[in-house]
């Protein structure tokens, strides 16, 4: 499970179709929210007149002829499986692009494009790490995640990456990525000895990001909220 390991589409696809609706849902919202951080860490866009307003992931991109939700467009037209929504500073106009038209619709540098789809390539292959997993007959660490709530593990850390990521696939039985496995596992056993799981540095650094971010959460949802509305 080391090995990284890039999926074809029709890969991705073949997987996909023995999960359920949920556990879809599921990986589609960690993409987001996954993207959504590194919007904030990275400050994108910090040299542009826009600013991120959010992002909405279609889990059903692939299947053309068995959509079961609403597509999504760019505002050229073209059908998109990640929507990102801009606003500009200066006279409040939103856009809803895909990656690639960036620069054309929003005059984004194409650099700072190349970062992002950067960022999306990462994301793809961590998500595809974890279809790897479920196909090998991984599934969630229950009882470990388990004993880690019941014996307070992530008490003041519910803030934390790995905390949102067990809570998420725990409802739907995916395995973890090895690394938020491994985490977890170190939760555990210095618990079974007895020891207080300490925050990381960067764990530390992260819960400081999303305080400052917490505004920013509240506006997105608000945003999004709209949107669908």
């Amino acid at each position: 499970m080391d090995k990284i390991i890039a999926l074809t589409r029709q890969q991705r696809e073949t997987i996909l179709q023995h999960l359920t609706a949920n556990q879809v849902q599921a990986l589609s919202e960690f993409t987001r929210y996954a993207m959504l951080s590194r919007f904030h860490t990275h400050h994108y866009l910090k040299q542009t007149d826009w600013e991120f307003q959010g992002m909405v992931i279609d889990p059903w991109y692939q299947r053309q002829h068995d959509h079961p939700g609403d597509n999504l467009y760019c505002d050229c037209g073209r059908r998109l499986k990640n929507q990102f929504i801009l606003r500009s500073r200066t006279s409040g106009r939103q856009l809803f692009l895909g990656i690639s038209h960036f620069q054309q619709h929003a005059s984004i540098p194409q650099k700072v494009a190349r970062e992002i789809q950067a960022g999306i390539n990462e994301i793809n292959l961590y998500m595809d790490s974890i279809l790897l997993a479920y196909q090998s007959g991984y599934r969630f660490p229950q009882k470990k995640f388990q004993f880690v709530v019941d014996h307070q593990g992530f008490k003041n850390h519910e803030g934390t990456i790995l905390c949102q990521r067990c809570n998420l696939f725990s409802q739907v039985n995916l395995p973890l990525h090895q690394r938020d496995y491994q985490d977890l596992q170190t939760i555990y056993y210095q618990l079974k000895q007895g020891v207080t799981h300490r925050l990381t540095k960067q764990e530390i650094n992260q819960l400081r990001a999303d305080i400052a971010n917490d505004w920013r959460q509240v506006d997105q949802q608000i945003t999004m909220f709209n949107y669908f509305g």
